[in-house]
């Protein structure tokens, strides 16, 4: 589940349990600022932006779970 505005994601479901998680635990996840960027092909400045905010613009939310699923990690829209 995604909770957002019109242009950033506040939270994206990362269990079963459905306990939203913050966009720190969703960098966490994909292994720290510097993979995050990577991943996302974005700077690390722009995840740290990001983090800061405590939001995650909306167009990266589909390439975090496709990378997430990638990687084997539980992040999802909605499980």
């Amino acid at each position: 589940m995604l909770r957002y505005n019109k242009r950033c994601v506040t939270y994206l479901n990362l269990n079963k349990d459905m306990k939203m998680k913050t966009p720190q635990e969703v960098v966490i996840k994909l292994g720290g600022t510097v993979q995050t960027a990577a991943a996302l092909g974005v700077s690390p400045q722009a995840v740290s932006n990001w983090l800061r905010r405590g939001t995650i613009p909306l167009i990266h939310a589909h390439r975090i779970v496709s990378v997430a699923r990638d990687r084997q990690t539980d992040i999802s829209y909605q499980d």
